[in-house]
């Protein structure tokens, strides 16, 4: 019990203030050290795999580590999914699971299997704990080894570390005499005054990247922003942006799971509807670049990053993390420094003017897509799914944090969300791409947050149910929107289509379960609207608490041949007016 009580008091001076516990009787010490500790909110989560994504989704929200506890045996394993997530996406967890002691191990007993590196290389970091002893000197051990879990949890790169404890019984929080007596015997804050967080100064650019800087300006670029950003402010990263932009000259082509698409008055040419260019061949080659610097994760658009692969121009990647973000492995040269580091750099720096003529010919392209898409949507009655993510983006409140389910929602988002100034900042699991434990994610991002949103499909949405078990427990506001096509809709954009018996069966996965009876056993509210009136009144203004669930019914054939069609006959409509200078 002192030895858990030891692991809460050193992580929570280090800077951790939740932790998400799934119950187990191994995991008692850390239990008690954890909910007992005053620094430090004990959320209790039954199913692991529910409390591993909604630790994840608390983590990616606050940008701090959020320590994630359970019992040994298969418990642990359930964490494995949230910790590849964390890990591809940067997002930092101390994952402590509880264990059995050594003589236990490989002889049958309960709740035993091999925990040593049970996540592999997944962790940015491993750490077998010792067996908890009185001695000063394994106390020291462990915590520093503690913080050691905190910073790495930080840096270099962000992401999960791994402690695995093991403990013996009796596993009671009764007082054992002996161990009272030598606790008393230590001076605590002295064995703690050294426990505190030491964060690494933030890079700058060197001087070196002038010369970098001076040969993107003579060139026809493009700026990508992924779907990554940060923990700080993104507002920060898009004045950052739109300043790089305005001194080079070059559009800013922003993924629909960027929360720069909703900061449009500091990024003046912002392009969002860059997938329409790529489906036309004419603006494909007016609008070829000759260079691209880009920010995260390339954007989802397959054709867009085919485009760009195939044309294989110098491209510079702002990755101050380290890691490489370039799948396409065009010729890419990696920046270890920022947005905001580039465009101080630039702000010391005599730029010849930019020639902005490329830029306006991609806002010209960008307008009129933005054009015909207000004409069809206006004209567009039934629930179409694609015209959910528009609503979204034209109703939600101010600054709504968006969690967006992988799968079609991604690509509703990509085509048709609008930008604006509103501030909205979508999350997602864009590492992985699963559909894992949405519905936990978007819990913890909205746990003590403003009032949330979570835009997902059926299937996703049913293959995490259990989240919905922590309602009781949840503090804050989640709003569910559920387009319910009945399965997996997103293959019937797949070639395997055409095959219709095997593509029914197993892929597209149909299912038939009434999702308001499912949502009332576990006492949520549920909304199903008829019409797009209905539906934009329950956005438009979001409940101060609770979880509740909407349900829009579409169907997925009817959904894929219009979206097909839009996509196709808007592109072909596009023009530039303008005459660009040829590429040399």
């Amino acid at each position: 019990m002192l030895w858990g009580g030891m692991v809460a008091e050193v992580l929570a001076r280090m800077g951790v203030r939740t932790a998400v516990i799934s119950p187990g009787k191994r995991a008692i010490p850390l239990i008690t050290g954890f909910s007992e500790n005053p620094c430090i909110t004990a959320i209790p989560v039954l199913d692991e795999r529910s409390a591993s994504f909604f630790a994840l989704g608390l983590a990616r929200q606050t940008g701090k580590p959020t320590a994630l506890v359970c019992t040994s045996g298969t418990a642990a394993a359930n964490f494995h999914p949230a910790i590849i997530e964390a890990s591809i996406s940067n997002v930092p967890l101390i994952v402590i699971t509880s264990d059995r002691p050594p003589e236990l191990q490989g002889a049958h007993t309960r709740q035993t299997i091999d925990q040593l590196k049970l996540y592999g290389d997944t962790p940015r970091w491993f750490y077998q704990g010792p067996l908890p002893v009185l001695s000063l000197d394994l106390f020291r051990i462990m915590r520093q080894r503690l913080m050691q879990a905190f910073e790495t949890s930080l840096f270099p790169q962000a992401g999960p570390v791994h402690l695995n404890l093991p403990f013996r019984e009796p596993l009671s929080p009764d007082a054992d005499p002996e161990a009272v007596a030598w606790a008393s015997e230590i001076n605590w804050e002295a064995f703690l005054e050294s426990v505190k967080p030491s964060y690494p100064a933030v890079p700058q650019a060197h001087e070196a990247y002038k010369n970098l800087v001076q040969e993107l300006a003579g060139k026809r670029g493009v700026i990508i922003v992924g779907p990554t950003v940060p923990a700080d402010d993104p507002e920060t990263l898009a004045r950052s942006i739109g300043k790089v932009s305005q001194a080079l000259g070059w559009p800013v082509l922003v993924d629909g799971i960027s929360p720069l698409r909703n900061f449009k008055q500091h990024i003046p040419y912002l392009v969002t509807h860059y997938d329409f260019v790529v489906r036309n061949e004419s603006l494909k080659e007016q609008l070829t670049p000759e260079a691209v610097l880009d920010v995260g994760f390339v954007p989802i658009s397959k054709l867009f990053c085919k485009w760009l692969e195939d044309l294989d121009v110098p491209t510079w990647s702002l990755t101050p993390e380290g890691g490489c973000y370039d799948p396409m492995n065009c010729k890419t040269q990696a920046l270890r420094f920022g947005a905001q580091a580039l465009a101080q750099l630039m702000g010391t720096m005599d730029l010849t003017l930019p020639q902005t003529d490329y830029a306006e010919a991609w806002m010209q392209v960008e307008q009129g897509v933005e054009l015909e898409l207000e004409g069809a949507f206006k004209n567009c009655d039934v629930l179409f799914e694609g015209k959910v993510a528009r609503i979204l983006s034209e109703k939600l409140p101010r600054k709504t944090p968006l969690w967006v389910s992988s799968s079609m929602p991604f690509r509703h988002m990509e085509f048709f969300w609008k930008p604006s100034d509103s501030g909205v900042v979508p999350y997602s699991n864009r590492g992985a791409n699963g559909i894992d434990g949405i519905l936990s994610s978007a819990l913890g991002m909205a746990y003590e947050n403003r009032p949330s949103v979570l835009l997902t499909g059926d299937l996703a949405f049913l293959h995490d149910t259990n989240g919905l078990l922590m309602h009781t427990q949840f503090q804050g506001s989640l709003t569910v929107v559920v387009i319910n096509n009945t399965g997996g809709g997103m293959f019937e954009n797949l070639p395997i289509a055409k095959y219709e018996a095997l593509c029914e069966k197993h892929l597209k996965t149909p299912q038939e379960v009434n999702i308001q009876a499912l949502v009332a056993a576990y006492g949520v509210e549920h909304h199903k609207p008829e019409d797009w009136e209905g539906f934009e009144g329950l956005v438009t203004a979001l409940p101060k608490a609770g979880i509740r669930i909407i349900e829009l019914c579409t169907d997925s054939k009817h959904d894929i041949a219009l979206y097909r069609r839009m996509l196709k006959e808007i592109a072909l409509n596009q023009d530039i007016s303008m005459v660009l200078d040829p590429l040399q």
